[in-house]
């Protein structure tokens, strides 16, 4: 049975909290006035929560796309570690026509032609190997020419045709132009007093030399490690011999050379001695002229 003092002080305590004026009846009302309804309260707290996670998660999203960015902008800039070819494998890889449709047009025998002159193309390298006793493994340099400059003696390349009993020259030209594919050696020699030099077991003002050619090299050939002992082993083909002379250009009967194909020739002499340098695009030394084919 429940306490009667118990009892009496919880009235007493709900009879205190009930408004005894007019101002503590007008303060209640108030108060429930403009308190939302408890929905509304929590309706706003999870809009104040939802809010937030999409703050955050915004945050997180740009913090990524920067990092990604960053590490591209990174990655643009650190030099590519570039697979390693050696000059031959990158003379290998295929070579691409420039001269596209050019055999189209010129069957059309309305289509005008041009006569044009010879044009000279002068060899991309010039490598000289020697059978003599301990030299046949060796690479000749091909920067023994030297000029004085400004800075001091600089060194030159020269296209230089050295042929004699122990010594021949390697030279390989890339044909040029279209249309162009009739093509002939010539060999000029300057007058006597130059640095020229050409002898032969006969005469000393004449020499005769033999030009070999090796038709299945088509490409550019590797010349940082031709000597005598490795020589190319594919079979070469002797085109002919061209006589030379002090104070004489002499050129060759012509033959067939595609358009941008590698011609690679071997220049002999077992009984002669010949020496000749050409600079720049002067007509000297050793060079071969294209003829018009179209």
């Amino acid at each position: 049975m429940p306490d009667q003092g118990q009892h009496s002080l919880k009235e007493d305590e709900l009879y205190r909290l009930l408004p005894t004026t007019d101002s503590d009846s007008d303060r209640i009302q108030n108060a429930h006035r403009l308190s939302p309804p408890i929905e509304i309260q929590t309706l706003v707290r999870d809009h104040k929560h939802s809010f937030i996670d999409y703050a955050i998660f915004a945050i997180l999203i740009s913090t990524v796309v920067d990092l990604v960015l960053l590490g591209s902008l990174v990655i643009s800039h650190t030099p590519a570690v570039q697979p390693k070819h050696t000059w031959h494998e990158i003379y290998k890889l295929p070579f691409r026509n420039s001269y596209v449709n050019f055999d189209k047009l010129y069957q059309n025998k309305s289509f005008p032609h041009s006569d044009l002159r010879p044009i000279t193309n002068h060899a991309r390298a010039f490598y000289q190997v020697s059978s003599k006793n301990g030299e046949k493994d060796q690479v000749m340099n091909v920067w023994s020419q030297e000029r004085l400059t400004r800075g001091g003696m600089m060194p030159e390349y020269g296209r230089r045709l050295i042929v004699n009993s122990t010594m021949s020259t390697f030279a390989q030209f890339q044909v040029m132009d279209y249309g162009m594919e009739e093509c002939a050696i010539a060999i000029s020699i300057p007058a006597p007093g130059t640095d020229a030099l050409v002898t032969s077991s006969g005469s000393t003002m004449k020499a005769s030399i033999d030009v070999y050619k090796y038709p299945s090299i088509s490409t550019p050939m590797d010349f940082s490690r031709l000597s005598w002992s490795t020589k190319p082993s594919s079979r070469r083909v002797f085109l002919f011999s061209l006589p030379v002379s002090y104070g004489a250009t002499r050129e060759s009967k012509k033959f067939r050379c595609l358009s941008q194909s590698a011609q690679t020739f071997e220049f002999a002499c077992a009984d002669c001695s010949v020496d000749v340098v050409g600079h720049g695009h002067q007509l000297e030394g050793l060079f071969m002229k294209q003829y018009q084919t179209v």
